[in-house]
């Protein structure tokens, strides 16, 4: 069990669940009302589809030889070490995979069959054909150095914005002015991870943005996604896009300026580095969203 538990890579559901509470309570301002069903069906598949796409990438990146040749292994990047550490075979992998992405798959079609709108079921598939496209042949999208784009698309308009679309019918500017910073900052996560990993990534033809341009621009653009992150918060507020709240943002900025200060010594501090980005991410996202539900709550 306690293997099972690792392959599953559950501490990494949080950046999933800070997404879906931002997207909702952008709905909640948009719409002015809640619908609870939606916000439970959205929860189950986004973390069951997550899930899914983590031992996807377990299993695939095992079969390629990435997480066999990788031998700077650290709590966050590596993937689970399921099969080459603890025993977990491969095939046991690739069907939890397979299982949690058929209750992703059903509780989804269930959800379209309730609410009568096929254009959920589109916007569930292409976020599941990106998770198991990301590491799967032959697409293999990280491989060919789309990663970057493919999670800030994944963690973005499919999380922030299908939550957002879960709710209200569409997406609008206000849902994407929410979606692309939540996104942009999994995407720092993402490469803060790549860090470790190059040498296993560059001998697999792994094309992660660390591998491509090294590590002094894969700072830069860390820092980059950083900054844009809370700019397109604070333009997305000037131009009423989204509420007054959404200012609320900035009180993350302690942990960003921490961040930016530790992001320079990766190669020596990465553990506290790695953490920092998932903690940004998500103090970001909610306090974001609080300030979104407050402002919707008082207007």
């Amino acid at each position: 069990m306690n293997v099972f538990l690792r392959s599953l890579r559950a501490p990494f559901v949080s950046v999933t669940l800070s997404g879906i509470f931002l997207g909702t309570a952008t709905a909640f301002f948009t719409a002015h009302h809640l619908h609870l069903f939606a916000v439970l069906a959205v929860v189950f598949v986004a973390v069951t589809g997550h899930i899914s796409a983590n031992l996807f990438n377990d299993y695939f990146d095992h079969r390629s030889g990435n997480d066999v040749r990788n031998k700077n292994i650290t709590p966050l990047s590596g993937g689970s070490r399921a099969i080459q550490d603890y025993g977990l075979g491969e095939t046991s992998v690739l069907l939890y995979a397979c299982a949690f992405l058929s209750l992703c798959a059903f509780v989804g079609c269930w959800f379209v069959y309730a609410e009568q709108n096929i254009r959920f079921a589109y916007f569930g598939l292409a976020g599941l054909f990106l998770g198991f496209a990301y590491t799967a042949p032959p697409f293999k999208l990280v491989y060919r150095g789309l990663g970057e784009l493919t999670i800030i698309i994944t963690f973005g308009l499919f999380v922030v914005g299908g939550a957002y679309f879960a709710q209200t019918g569409n997406i609008t500017l206000s849902a994407l002015a929410a979606s692309l910073p939540a996104g942009l900052l999994t995407a720092v996560i993402l490469l803060v991870n790549g860090f470790p990993d190059r040498v296993a990534d560059t001998a697999s033809g792994k094309r992660t943005f660390i591998v491509r341009a090294g590590k002094n621009r894969a700072v830069r653009l860390v820092k980059g996604f950083v900054i844009m992150s809370y700019l397109i918060i604070i333009g997305g507020a000037i131009c009423h896009l989204l509420p007054c709240g959404a200012f609320a943002s900035v009180l993350s900025l302690p942990i960003a300026v921490q961040f930016f200060k530790k992001i320079e010594r990766i190669d020596e501090e990465f553990l506290p580095v790695g953490i920092n980005a998932i903690v940004l991410q998500i103090a970001f996202t909610i306090s974001t969203a609080l300030g979104i539900v407050i402002s919707a709550i008082f207007a």
